[in-house]
């Protein structure tokens, strides 16, 4: 999850700086100077995303027992597929 936000936001970056494919290829510009050039680094991202999850979980945790996310997240399956079943992805 943390690669595909990466992504996302590197692209936007890029897109903020006006900077092409062609133009990373021919003059070497990484992603990291860009993320210098303009203040914002991938590590506010993991920050970001971190925080949400928190918050989220701590959602959860006071929601009544019957609700279906706390019953899920508490759930406990013994037996999680038939042995030699096939794997489900």
């Amino acid at each position: 999850m943390i690669q595909k936000h990466s992504r996302w936001h590197n692209k936007r970056i890029c897109e903020m700086c006006r900077v092409t494919m062609c133009q990373t290829f021919v003059y070497s510009i990484t992603s990291k100077s860009l993320q210098q050039r303009t203040g914002l680094f991938e590590i506010q991202i993991q920050h970001y995303l971190a925080s949400r999850t928190l918050l989220w979980a701590g959602h959860v945790a006071r929601m009544p027992k019957h609700r279906l996310p706390k019953r899920l997240m508490l759930s406990w399956v013994s037996t999680p597929r038939v042995t030699g079943g096939q794997e489900m992805t």
